[in-house]
């Protein structure tokens, strides 16, 4: 208690100290005294680990130990700290191939994993495949146990933020390495005590679980990836089933109430309750718009198209999509958020508190193709989704005038507005599929550059599909 206190009240003071005793007894002391030591200072406050991290990482370098009594702790608390991270990745990337205690390595494979997961990946890859099967097990029961816990614990990494086809290597490799083949039965009625071999079978469970339980078009692939391959060991058949609920249940919206059953028969519109479904609102709102201002009777579309300023394209669309919101949402202009950030339009669910922000690029403002990246991943990401609770938002691209040539790529070549878009979308979908908690953005687009060309295009069929 009193140690949390001073480390709290006089962080400057407690690494002060630390410093003095690794700088000066490190090597002398018996291992127990100095893991203790070092376990009070993994409970520090950040402050005191950030002040000793590079201390105990040049500790570390300069007087290797074998015991993993004194390096976990150690490595605790130059990760907190974090005084240099590509210094600390370095090490412990080079310490997991050097060292031959799979316990160390496992240790050291920890932190490296929770700084660049990606590289971390492929050097455990890499060792794997100098092993013969036993090694490879051997590693394996000791490196996943540490990312996803065992039946006793909780993993040290959070996983949450590991993209998806990271993810799904490291489910591959839990199962190359710890094989269902080499289970341990426990069937014989006798009381169940787990063992080192059961605590990596239990790693290997709870990676597959974070894996098939995400949502996202990422793990539907993923699960059919497993499914298509016949060296995995989980049949095909429940996999394939795991695939269709997963894409069942992203296809879903929230349960309705009896209410509104009712108010759909009467208004044929939605009462959105997620951010998720929200979206989707929005985007089928945004879709009825095109069609009307390429087919509709009052010539909006060649208003929109004669827009000059770029604000005005946005209280435009504001405009219209308040004309449209019915009972399903409110439509707030450039609504202030964190940071003083400020997106285009930001819709507001009225049942729930939920929202979906807008941010609107019109296309006269000679925007280049890196400009709507930026858009999207800088502005609507990285200012506007930042809350974990309202992760869904649109980008809409208004194409106002024709552009013969199109947007250049950085390979010199040209694409037009369609492939500008569709573009835009891998970009979004990859960002979705980058961890549990990723942002989910749309793109959407409404083109009237076709208004002002000699001719206008007859009027086809109007898409069916759900009312909204």
């Amino acid at each position: 208690m009193w140690f949390a206190s001073l480390c709290q009240h006089r962080p400057g003071r407690v690494a002060n100290v630390l410093n003095r005793w690794l700088d000066g007894e490190w090597g002398n002391v018996p291992l127990d005294q100095r893991r203790d030591l070092l376990e009070d200072f993994a409970r520090a406050d950040e402050l005191v680990c950030a002040a000793v991290a590079p201390n105990i990482i040049a500790k570390l370098e300069s007087i290797p130990t074998t015991s993993l009594f004194v390096v976990e702790p150690a490595l605790q608390i130059a990760f907190k700290g974090l005084g240099d991270p590509p210094r600390l990745f370095s090490f412990a990337l080079n310490q997991f191939a050097m060292d031959h205690s799979n316990e160390l390595k496992a240790c050291y494979f920890g932190v490296a994993f929770a700084i660049d997961p990606e590289k971390s990946i492929t050097a455990l890859e890499l060792a794997i495949s100098k092993l013969d099967s036993d090694g490879q097990a051997l590693l394996g029961q000791s490196v996943m146990p540490r990312i996803f816990g065992n039946d006793w614990s909780q993993g040290e990494i959070n996983v949450d933020c590991v993209p998806t086809s990271t993810l799904e290597k490291l489910v591959h490799l839990a199962y190359r390495t710890i094989r269902m083949e080499d289970d341990t039965d426990h069937a014989n009625g006798r009381v169940y005590s787990p063992s080192f071999r059961d605590h990596a079978q239990t790693a290997r469970s709870k990676a597959f679980n974070l894996l098939v339980n995400r949502e996202g078009r990422d793990v539907f692939e993923a699960i059919n990836r497993m499914a298509a391959r016949p060296d995995f060991p989980i049949d095909s058949r429940h996999l394939l089933r795991l695939a269709y609920e997963r894409a069942a249940n992203d296809s879903e919206t929230m349960p309705w109430k009896s209410s509104d059953v009712l108010a759909f028969e009467t208004s044929f519109n939605t009462v959105p309750k997620t951010a998720k479904d929200l979206q989707k609102v929005a985007l089928s709102r945004l879709e009825d718009l095109q069609y009307e201002l390429i087919h509709g009777d009052f010539n909006q579309g060649v208003t929109l198209a004669g827009l000059v300023d770029e604000r005005q394209v946005q209280n435009w669309v504001a405009d219209r999509l308040r004309g449209k919101q019915a009972g399903s949402y409110s439509v707030e202009r450039e609504p202030h958020v964190a940071g003083e950030k400020e997106p285009d339009i930001r819709l507001a669910a009225r049942a729930t508190a939920a929202n979906v922000p807008i941010e609107i690029k019109a296309t006269k403002s000679n925007w280049s193709l890196p400009d709507f990246e930026a858009a999207l991943t800088d502005q609507l990401r990285g200012k506007y989704l930042r809350d974990r609770e309202n992760r869904w938002g649109i980008l809409l691209i208004v194409h106002q005038i024709s552009r013969p040539l199109g947007w250049r790529k950085t390979d010199g070549t040209f694409i037009g507005i369609s492939e500008v878009v569709e573009h835009l979308k891998s970009m979004a979908n990859s960002i979705a599929s980058s961890g549990r908690f990723a942002v989910q953005m749309d793109v959407a687009l409404i083109d009237v550059s076709v208004l002002t060309q000699p001719t206008i295009p007859s009027q086809p069929a109007r898409p069916s599909g759900d009312v909204v």
